[in-house]
């Protein structure tokens, strides 16, 4: 299911059945397992939808899944959440609250591989943008608290991400907590010079310097 999007080798397969050491008639084995997962597919497919099949071809395995049949492998932040925040932050509160609760969840907890570690990096990933885009949405509607926690829990699995920092500042700011908005700020900075050795985006000090000239709630 999360490589149905391309052929997969039996060499790869191979691989993630015996990480150690292939034995020596791996290939016939990797057939026949593929072979034994084909009846199972039926059980995959909603009702009223065609059923999917896994197709050989060149080597390599693919699941092949009906289009339009509304599958997914992860879950995807919504494009675009902070412009959208802004002409309607209620409309998309749904997709982003979505979007973060199944991230959370993780992904087959007591397992490990590599394939299963790049699944949580992606993973994780995908929890980070859509915590900024449930920040981003909250602090539209005026919950700026909310938007504070989620950016904070952003920061927690990427520190060093600038659009979460951000939207910290404007949600200490909106919440009339302008010192702590300015020390986010400088605890970015020296971050930043410590791990990257690099300073903020323009962005970011453009906000900075807005929040210190405003002395009141900056605008989002």
């Amino acid at each position: 299911m999360c490589e149905r999007a391309r052929p997969v080798s039996r060499d790869a397969l191979a691989e993630l059945l015996w990480p150690a050491a292939k034995p020596p008639s791996w290939e016939t084995s990797v057939k026949a397992l593929v072979s034994r997962l084909r009846p199972f597919t039926n059980g995959l497919a909603p009702r009223g939808m065609p059923t999917p099949t896994i197709r050989a071809q060149y080597g390599c395995d693919q699941l092949g899944l009906p289009r339009d049949a509304g599958w997914t492998s992860r879950p995807r932040a919504p494009r675009s959440t902070r412009r959208k925040a802004r002409c309607g932050g209620v409309a998309q509160g749904g997709p982003v609250n979505v979007a973060v609760t199944v991230a959370r969840r993780g992904f087959l907890h007591g397992q490990d591989g590599a394939w299963v570690e790049d699944r949580r990096r992606d993973l994780e990933r995908v929890l980070v943008r859509a915590l900024d885009g449930y920040a981003e949405t909250t602090l539209a509607i005026g919950q700026a608290a909310l938007a504070v926690e989620a950016a904070l829990e952003a920061l927690r699995c990427d520190p060093l991400r600038e659009p979460s920092w951000r939207c910290l500042m404007r949600a200490h700011d909106a919440l009339g907590n302008r010192p702590e908005a300015l020390a986010a700020f400088h605890r970015l900075k020296a971050q930043l010079r410590e791990d990257l050795g690099v300073s903020p985006a323009a962005e970011t000090e453009a906000l900075f310097t807005r929040i210190l000239r405003s002395g009141g709630t900056s605008p989002c």
